[in-house]
């Protein structure tokens, strides 16, 4: 039985497509979208952690003494990361809204 079809938000397949390209460290910064904190960043690249789309251990996270993060990476893009971006894009061009 084949695993069940990924279903990816416009935050996913940007974060994904960042991968693809070759962006492996995140810090500070380099936030996904202008606004938008760097630990949101995180908290998407631990969901996508947990869906089986990228990989990277818990000792790639940095953090301040404070808890604050401070980067995380590298992170790879998994087999089923690389699929499912690929499925997402045979689905056509996203709806902007």
């Amino acid at each position: 039985m084949s695993p069940k079809p990924v279903n990816l938000s416009d935050d996913d397949v940007a974060l994904l497509t960042r991968l693809e390209a070759g962006e492996h460290t995140f810090r500070p910064g380099t936030q996904p979208r202008p606004g938008e904190s760097f630990e949101g960043l995180v908290a998407e690249l631990l969901s996508l952690r947990e869906r089986g789309l990228v990989r990277f251990t818990d000792s790639k996270i940095m953090t301040r003494t404070d808890g604050r993060y401070l980067g995380v990476g590298p992170v790879d893009l998994t087999a089923a990361g690389r699929e499912a971006l690929e499925r997402d894009r045979r689905l056509g061009p996203r709806s902007s809204g």
